[in-house]
This record gives C-alpha cells, structure tokens and sequence, in this order.
C-alpha cells in the first residue's frame, strides 16, 4: 500500500536500522527438509542421507570445511581418520590411522577403538554393496598391515581415488557390530 512504508523499502530501513548483534555459538539448526529414508552411507546414495551421515561418520580423508576452506573449488585432501598416507609405487597405498579414535559409547560397540580391521569391512563392504560400487573397481585388494595401518592396491594408477575415499559418506568407515546387530537376515 503506498503511503504506508510496508513495502520493500520499508523493510529494508527497517533491517537497516535494527542494531546489529553479535553471534553467540551454540543452539539448534533446523532445516526444514525430510528425514532421510535411511542411514546407510554404503547402501543409499542420495542427496540428503549422503549429508546427513557425512555429519555422523569419519572416513579416511576429507575436503576442507568451514574456515579452512578457501573457496568453493577448494578440493585440497586433508587426513581424517588416517593421520597420513603414502604412496609406495603408482598403484599402493599404505594409511597410518589416528590412534585412540573411537566409535560412540554406543551399543553395540560402546566406545571400542577404530581399527584398520574397520576401515578394511567398511571398504569392501562399499566395494560389494553400494549402487555406485564401480568408483572402486579400480581396487584390487585392501589389506590389514596391523592395528593401525591399511594397504590398498589398485589394479592400476587411478588419479581420482584419494577424491573417491574423500568424497561425501559413501566410504564411511562403520563399525561390523552394528550391521550384524541392525540388518534384517532375510
């Protein structure tokens, strides 16, 4: 209605003129989406339980997020659950993991220590169940080198394979137990 500065620019001047406050961490942060369908980052691979569960599970490398991202192509690989990786020739790659992660104090694994036994089921696990399996048909073999370390041999240089383990939940690194514990036998 003109005349009574309710329009657009009404409110503008009115956000203009509201004293700015200073941002408080903590609180809640709601986003007024759909629950997932599921969980399962090895077994739905979708938008929204993709980002979901890459909020509740570690995987061996990462992007960069929040302040330490530079900018929207910022795609450098930093550590995650690996403390560091090393390439021994073109197609092996051995993981040191960080040692003292563990899974929550949760059953059915209440707290237990991650291992390189974990990172090697959820591996092949995404490498026999996922529908977008065939981002690890470049894998040959992953193998438990001991407690901490895993070795993975691809068939062949891949270039993109530390982007496919970096790269949203579907390489999540999850604990047996809770498969064994959750999942229906049909």
């Amino acid at each position: 209605m003109p005349g009574r500065g309710h329009g657009v620019s009404g409110l503008l001047a009115s956000a203009a003129a509201a004293p700015a406050q200073q941002p408080q961490r903590g609180g809640v942060f709601r986003i007024g989406v759909p629950d997932p369908p599921a969980l399962d980052p090895h077994l739905v691979v979708n938008f929204l339980p993709q980002t979901v569960a890459s909020l509740a599970y570690s995987h061996l490398l990462r992007f960069p997020a929040g302040p330490e991202q530079t900018s929207s192509t910022d795609f450098r690989i930093f550590p995650d659950l690996a403390e560091k990786w090393e390439y021994r020739n073109p197609t092996t790659l051995v993981f040191s993991l960080r040692k003292g992660v563990r899974f929550h104090k949760k059953p059915p694994v209440n707290g237990r220590e991650v291992t390189a036994d974990d990172v090697k089921y959820s591996l092949e696990r995404f490498w026999t169940k996922s529908p977008i399996r065939a981002r690890s048909d470049p894998l040959q073999s992953i193998d438990v080198v001991d407690r901490y370390a895993v070795r993975i041999v691809l068939k062949e240089p891949f270039a993109p394979f530390l982007n496919h383990l970096a790269s949203a939940a579907h390489t999540a690194i999850l604990p047996r137990e809770a498969e064994e514990r959750f999942t229906r036998r049909t």
